[in-house]
């Protein structure tokens, strides 16, 4: 059994001022610690799995800073706006004072670059072009984007009365520039049509949010920089046209205090992951054969005037299009307590266990290695500007244990665990 530990650790977020029609947000996180090698902590997750399970006390620094700037500010939601937004997206390595900086690290990115401007002359929608977030809710604990995470470049119309809810539908496109070069059409792209029928009233304490996305990606010849089964890297890449599609529905349960939503999706193609940003080719024709099952359920209140917690159980089953050891699952449930002890000091505590199967994961003998499990619990003593489960600014003290299975350890698993972690040194030094 492997435990690390992450002590002495900071955890701040967002900040905010405004100033005139100039408004200014932002979020940010500056973790501290080691673990009980001795070393800095470092971020662990089971592979296979998605956003990063059971955040609390496993997470690096990573900073957002938020600008936009009202052209035409409306004073009620009917009136009127127009206004230019802009995302700045910072990871600082956090190493030293100066000089911090890594091979993969302390990185400054655009993240969003987009005007959007609605209920102009009497027509109840609004435009929007650029780059931006365009997602639907998340599983705060898992920092997972699960239902609708279509971010990236495009153009759209949005808040369209239809019915007792409102319609939004998007352009949108990914270009994958890492993946080949030489090719014959350009880099790889990925073109989207997304609509969303969002927040349908079915009673006053149950909406319904409705997604469709189609997408297409052409044809052309490239050389891969990549792994792509079954050519390696420098091999000369065929590529089909292909395309996919992806459907969802999440029912949002309101109570007081708090919410439950309950999401189903599933996707074919290169809609398969859900998301915009993977294009989806590969060296034979397994793209149209992808297949992908998600269903995620995320609790979340305020219990008492001492208790609140979120819960969420999230499960996936993935084909991968293969003609072979094609399909993985991953099962997800945790929880995060918290305890108020007063208005500004509180104690939260979270709690995870996690299965990820691939089929794909095989010895050489042919032999498979097993379903991988990590399991995952921490404890953070709290100080908080204010009262509520989702309060910042906020400044924590954590100990977290984390534990994998054998089949998480064997570092001839290029997937596993310890195997991930291996391909990233020189030498295996994490067992």
């Amino acid at each position: 059994m492997k435990i690390t530990f992450s002590i002495l650790s900071l955890f701040v977020c967002a900040l905010s001022a405004h100033a005139g029609d100039f408004e200014y947000r932002g979020y940010m996180r500056t973790p501290t610690g080691s673990n009980s090698e001795g070393g800095k902590q470092i971020q662990i997750v089971n592979p296979g799995s998605q956003g990063n399970e059971f955040r609390l006390g496993n997470e690096v620094a990573y900073g957002e800073a938020y600008f936009t700037e009202q052209f035409l500010k409306r004073a009620q939601p009917s009136d009127s706006f127009f206004n230019a937004n802009l995302t700045i997206g910072y990871a600082p390595s956090m190493n030293s004072q100066y000089s911090d900086t890594t091979a993969t690290g302390d990185f400054i990115q655009i993240l969003e670059a987009y005007a959007k401007g609605g209920n102009l002359d009497d027509l109840k929608m609004s435009f929007w072009a650029g780059k931006r977030f365009y997602r639907d809710v998340d599983v705060h604990m898992d920092d997972f984007f699960y239902f609708a995470n279509m971010s990236g470049d495009g153009g759209g119309v949005e808040d369209i009365p239809v019915g007792n809810g409102t319609l939004a539908v998007a352009v949108l496109q990914y270009t994958d520039d890492r993946t080949l070069t030489k090719t014959t059409t350009g880099n790889p792209a990925k073109h989207a049509l997304d609509v969303r029928w969002r927040d349908i009233v079915l009673s006053d304490n149950n909406h319904l949010h409705l997604w469709a996305a189609a997408a297409y990606t052409g044809p052309g010849t490239g050389t891969s920089t990549t792994i792509m089964p079954p050519a390696t890297v420098g091999a000369l890449i065929n590529y089909q046209a292909s395309n996919g599609e992806a459907v969802g529905a999440r029912l949002r349960h309101k109570m007081v205090q708090g919410d439950n939503d309950f999401a189903v999706m599933y996707g074919t193609g290169v809609m398969e992951s859900f998301n915009l940003d993977n294009t989806a080719i590969a060296a034979d024709d397994s793209v149209k054969n992808r297949k992908r099952l998600r269903i995620v359920e995320n609790y979340s209140k305020e219990l008492s005037d001492r208790w609140a917690i979120e819960a969420a159980a999230i499960y996936e089953a993935t084909d991968s299009g293969l003609s072979a050891n094609s399909k993985s699952n991953w099962t997800s449930i945790g929880a995060r307590p918290m305890y108020y002890i007063s208005e500004h000091f509180r104690i939260q505590a979270e709690a995870g266990y996690s299965i990820v199967n691939n089929q794909a994961e095989v010895d050489p003998q042919g032999n498979g290695y097993g379903q991988r499990t990590l399991e995952r619990l921490t404890i953070s003593p709290e100080v908080a500007f204010g009262k509520g489960y989702y309060a910042r600014p906020v400044v924590r003290f954590y100990v977290t244990a984390t534990h994998w299975n054998d089949a998480n350890k064997d570092a001839n698993n290029s997937n596993s665990l310890i195997g991930k972690m291996n391909r990233q040194t020189t030498d295996p030094i994490y067992s």
